[in-house]
């Protein structure tokens, strides 16, 4: 075995190597080439088809131009003869609407929630594997990728939830998303008022919104990226974009080399938290079939700005003047959480390094003007990336929100 010492310098390198991969792009193509032509990897319609279920595929376009594909889960049967309730699922940071639906009709949230009675729609931010379309700009033109948290909160919610909403003739929806999809939604709420009638409930998975309490995993998840920023200061680059490269190199790098397992294993544990009981080999690579699945460098780099600022608030150009072009004064605005009145609930995970306790503390004491359900998972090794791929899931989450969710609005179909 090695000491904790080497361990951590071992996955440090991997980590900078891995990121720096994946942001160089442009650069090196040739790192992106697929090492293993055989695998196939179902996208979202032949994996709801494979899973026994239909969906329905919509086009939605913003108001700058991007083509964002909005999913929708059609029901199991036909029983119900009222018009269902609303909900719209939205994936976190790099994520893609598969994460609701890949590991099956039992276990994920998408069908838990479709087969209790709503009637779920999934959406994905511009940038992933289905929402890479523009009107005007092309993938290889860094304009395309000039985009950040605000444009994610502000252009892409809006468009898909009043897409939704036109399409159901219903005038509200519950909202319900993991991590970064929680931080979007209240930048959303503060800023466009008129959201907090169009979501009549806000539910939370581990939302990363404020950063005041810093702890050394933030500190080691950050550090890649500020070196990534050092080699490419401009923002407007594609980055980890869902390709052939990452199953096959972890699959080389960790259970065909000389490399010990329990290193990579320690990625997983550093970033999300550990949890060796709910997640496993098989689930790990499941998962990296479909994470990441793109987004700009634009994002990380506003996270790290709220990290370092420990607020909420639009992103800083870094420049007075371009801060005075954009919003009239020289340093961004913070987005004001007393705004949002929407009621909210919050799911919370005592091992998770990326949403900490203090912090969540700090979220629910901002959301002062909203009725708050705050749920904690029963269960203290739960992570961060538990929410999405735990193996008892219907367990420690998916039941919990469906008795909430029945509290809420009553028994649905």
């Amino acid at each position: 075995m090695i000491d904790d010492s080497t361990r951590k310098t071992i996955v440090f390198f991997l980590l900078q190597l891995v990121f720096s991969l994946f942001c160089i792009e442009e650069v090196h193509a040739e790192f992106k080439k697929p090492l293993n032509d055989e695998i196939v990897i179902p996208y979202f319609m032949d994996l709801i088809k494979s899973h026994g279920r239909a969906a329905e595929w919509h086009n939605v376009t913003t108001e700058d131009g991007f083509i964002l594909t909005v999913f929708r889960l059609l029901p199991n049967s036909s029983d119900c003869h009222q018009k269902k309730r609303v909900l719209f699922l939205q994936h976190g940071l790099a994520g893609a609407a598969d994460f609701f639906i890949i590991y099956g009709p039992t276990q994920s949230l998408a069908y838990t929630l479709s087969d209790a009675g709503y009637d779920v729609w999934l959406g994905n931010f511009r940038g992933n594997t289905y929402s890479k379309r523009h009107h005007n700009f092309l993938q290889d033109d860094a304009r395309f990728w000039n985009f950040s948290l605000d444009d994610l909160a502000l252009l892409d919610l809006p468009a898909m939830i009043d897409y939704v909403l036109k399409a159901t003739g219903q005038t509200n929806l519950t909202y319900v998303a993991h991590s970064s999809g929680c931080t979007a939604v209240l930048m959303l709420l503060s800023d466009r008022p008129e959201y907090n009638q169009k979501i009549n409930l806000n539910v939370m998975l581990a939302p990363i919104v404020f950063w005041k309490f810093k702890n050394p995993a933030v500190s080691f998840y950050t550090l890649p990226f500020r070196w990534v920023k050092r080699i490419l200061p401009s923002a407007a680059v594609q980055f980890v974009p869902r390709t052939m490269f990452v199953r096959p190199a972890l699959d080389k790098v960790c259970f065909r080399s000389s490399v010990p397992f329990d290193v990579c294993w320690s990625l997983v544990d550093m970033i999300a938290g550990k949890d060796h009981e709910q997640i496993n080999r098989e689930i790990i690579m499941k998962f990296l079939d479909y994470y990441p699945a793109g987004t700009s460098l634009k994002i990380f780099y506003h996270y790290i700005q709220h990290i370092d600022s420990g607020k909420l608030r639009h992103y800083d150009y870094e420049s007075r003047e371009r801060n005075v072009r954009r919003y009239g004064r020289a340093e961004p605005p913070d987005y004001n959480l007393r705004k949002i009145t929407t009621q909210s609930v919050i799911f919370h995970a005592l091992n998770d390094p990326l949403s900490t306790t203090k912090d969540t503390a700090v979220l629910i004491a901002e959301l002062s003007n909203s009725s708050m359900i705050y749920e904690e998972i029963r269960n203290r090794k739960f992570n961060h990336i538990d929410f999405i791929i735990a193996k008892d899931a219907k367990k420690f989450l998916l039941d919990p929100l469906v008795r909430i969710l029945r509290k809420v609005h009553g028994p649905q179909c």
